[in-house]
């Protein structure tokens, strides 16, 4: 293959030093790029740059078997197709063997050192659709929308934080996942963080809890809208833009609808979502409140396709301590 002709040359005199672990360990995380490439239509990864720049971190992997399942599962996706199984397949070896060692491979080569040459002049926002189509909502409560008042319904009127659960959610990669609890809130200097807890299903019938944490601001411009990073979610760095499409005008809001899209530039891949949050995960039982969630989503042309099941969230994550600082990474 070329790829291993390619290897054997870079390579050739770590291979000659002796350090022949090394040069496996870097074939395998080369052909996991070349997995993730395949799907994102990114360009080829370079050899050159993991050899250099992330060997040692390739080693540590070949060392766990947690990781090194991983790569292998990965790279075993290459053979299935359509595209869209394959995709489906990556995400299924992600959730069955992720940890810290095989985080830290993917953040050297895709987010510190760029070996899949996909980050600069990335467009970010290439998936998100346009403000006139899916638009933050303009006014609350019969009035206009502010920025305190975005804030507050996010944090369900606290100064603490605002707990939510997705009840209904648009894409099968990253809304769907059972017991989702999303949570806003302040750290000791009033920033916003954003974080999420949800449920990954392994494939050998077993579980793990995943946690994302973010940096959370208004965007430059407009209400209702936010502005979410995370520098290494799973190794990645993402940037996303969040709007607040609309939301119960209760006293206790009781149901929010949002969208976000945004992309990690360093596999090349931007994507979308939508969500219906509640406080329980529950959908809204009151037939008002669901044909005015649905003639928000129905406006937008987007389509909710999955039921999350939060039927059994035991064993939850403890969520953040109440006016705490999160830990944003």
């Amino acid at each position: 293959m070329l790829r291993l002709c390619l290897l054997a040359s870079a390579f050739g005199a770590v291979a000659s030093t002796g350090y022949i672990a090394e040069l496996e360990a870097v074939q395998a995380a080369q052909a996991h790029m070349e997995a993730l490439a395949r799907v994102s239509k990114t360009p080829t990864p370079n050899p050159l740059c993991i050899v250099g720049h992330c060997g040692g971190a390739a080693l540590k992997c070949a060392a766990d078997k947690d990781c090194r399942s991983a790569l292998a599962c990965t790279a075993g996706c290459q053979r299935k197709d359509p595209k869209e199984q394959n995709q489906t397949c990556i995400f299924q070896c992600t959730s069955d063997f992720e940890n810290d060692v095989y985080d830290s491979l993917l953040y050297c080569m895709f987010n510190k050192n760029d070996c899949m040459g996909t980050k600069k002049g990335y467009d970010e926002w290439q998936a998100c659709r346009s403000l006139d189509k899916v638009g933050p909502m303009p006014e609350y409560r019969g009035a206009p929308l502010t920025k305190e008042v975005a804030r507050s319904i996010l944090m369900r009127g606290t100064e603490k934080r605002g707990d939510w659960i997705v009840a209904k959610g648009k894409s099968a990669a990253y809304d769907c996942f059972d017991c989702q609890y999303l949570y806003w809130g302040y750290r000791a200097d009033k920033s916003m963080y954003y974080q999420a807890d949800y449920k990954i299903h392994k494939t050998d019938g077993g579980i793990r809890w995943n946690t994302a944490v973010y940096v959370a601001s208004e965007w430059e411009t407009g209400t209702g809208r936010f502005s979410m990073n995370a520098s290494n979610y799973g190794g990645l760095a993402h940037e996303e833009d969040w709007r607040l499409l609309a939301a119960d005008e209760s006293k206790d809001p009781q149901w929010i609808a949002m969208y976000y899209c945004g992309a990690a530039a360093g596999v090349g891949e931007a994507y979308e979502g939508a969500f219906i949050l509640t406080p329980d995960g529950n959908l809204p039982k009151d037939a008002k409140a669901m044909a005015a969630i649905n003639a928000v989503y129905t406006k937008a042309g987007i389509t909710l396709e999955c039921k999350t099941d939060n039927s059994n969230c035991t064993g939850h994550p403890v969520p953040p301590s109440m006016g705490s600082s999160a830990v944003v990474v």
